[in-house]
């Protein structure tokens, strides 16, 4: 009978342990790594980036090489207000945020490269030596990632002057702490901070060029809208502009050798002051968009496999699924289920599944047990 087997998954792509079976985003995570200029995934609520953000973070080997590096950067949790002391307020645009997010993305840079480069035993070059020693001597061992390091141990470079570098020099000196409440009350303590940060990041900048040009990094940052707050909007537009400012640069800077790819919702980027923001869209992003063929093959690929699990026929067509042909409103089961979920891949998952649990509950399949009645459909409507 199809209601003993048949499933679409979890809501959740976090908690789905068969997502790695039936992912499906169109080619959209493909289209988007290969295209050097991009650094940007737009897409509504629901449209599925934490898919696709999970999907990147396996490191699938269609879309990238062996050697390639893969950073997730999920800022769930993130200290938001922490890094909104790390501006440079005398810049203007979302630029104050610029220089502590190529910061963040340098730091995150050298972790990665100079952990695969020791866990492989291969020779880790002086530059990136240096560079890896400076951090943890500054911060911690190993090097943490960034968002251990924001907070009162970043703070702390505010509590002396950074001596020059030169690229392949590890630092002598390593300061203490400062507190949230300290730096926030104090502008000489986030001056000092500043110029250490953005000096400090030149100085890694130039460790990083030195690393063998087939050096692939990709720094996938997600969950950019949980500084979207009540009382914080201003402060979440100028942060989140800072990172697309810093990740223009270093993709620049580095030829796509280091490559920050950062998932944001549509209607937040289209709140953000941005100079030519429709170029951007346009030569700088990819969309995670959805049509009603492609919507239909993402949960046929989750309903055959476990139609595959149960040993049951495949299932060519949603309509298929269901025993009556018309709805009341004189449209098709498919057609009133895409009506009502939008197009969005989350809301389609979340009612086809509650509708398979109706009818399961309840009984609402035809009579020879292999299809599943429009009742279902109702009765999912009504909860």
């Amino acid at each position: 009978m199809i209601t003993d087997w048949i499933d679409v998954g979890e809501v959740s792509a976090e908690r789905d342990p068969n997502l790695h079976n039936y992912f499906y985003d169109a080619g959209v995570s493909k289209e988007l790594v290969d295209n050097k200029k991009q650094y940007l995934l737009l897409g509504r609520k629901g449209a599925g980036k934490t898919a696709v953000f999970i999907h990147l973070l396996s490191k699938p080997s269609k879309i990238f090489a062996h050697d390639d590096m893969v950073v997730g950067m999920s800022l769930q949790n993130y200290k938001w207000q922490a890094h909104y002391l790390l501006g440079d307020y005398q810049k203007m645009g979302g630029f104050q945020h610029k220089d502590s997010w190529r910061f963040a993305l340098y730091v995150e840079a050298v972790r990665a490269a100079y952990k695969k480069l020791t866990e492989d035993n291969e020779v880790v070059p002086k530059e990136l030596l240096a560079a890896a020693k400076t951090l943890e001597k500054l911060f911690d061992h190993p090097v943490p990632n960034w968002a251990e390091v924001l907070g009162e141990k970043l703070f702390g470079l505010s509590s002396f002057k950074l001596p020059a570098l030169e690229v392949g020099e590890e630092l002598s000196v390593c300061g203490g702490e400062v507190s949230f409440d300290e730096l926030r009350a104090s502008s000489s303590l986030k001056a000092r901070l500043n110029q250490n940060i953005m000096n400090l990041t030149d100085w890694l900048e130039n460790s990083l060029k030195t690393l063998p040009e087939s050096t692939k990094i990709f720094l996938v940052f997600y969950r950019l809208d949980e500084a979207w707050v009540d009382g914080f909007i201003s402060e979440s537009k100028s942060i989140v502009t800072g990172l697309l400012h810093a990740a223009e640069h270093v993709l620049h800077a580095f030829g796509g050798r280091i490559r920050p790819l950062i998932f944001l919702r549509e209607d937040i980027f289209s709140t953000l002051d941005i100079n030519d923001r429709n170029k951007l869209r346009l030569d700088c992003s990819e969309s995670l968009r959805w049509t009603q063929d492609e919507i239909e093959r993402l949960v046929l690929e989750r309903i055959n496999f476990y139609a595959r699990k149960a040993g049951a026929s495949q299932v060519n067509s949603l309509q298929d699924v269901f025993q009556e042909k018309d709805m009341r409103s004189r449209t098709t089961p498919v057609k009133h289920i895409f009506n009502r979920t939008m197009c969005r891949p989350r809301d389609m998952v979340a009612f086809l599944g509650l509708t398979f649990k109706v009818a399961r509950d309840e009984g609402f399949h035809g009579a020879g047990g292999d299809k599943i009645s429009t009742k279902a459909i109702y009765g999912a409507a009504s909860l």
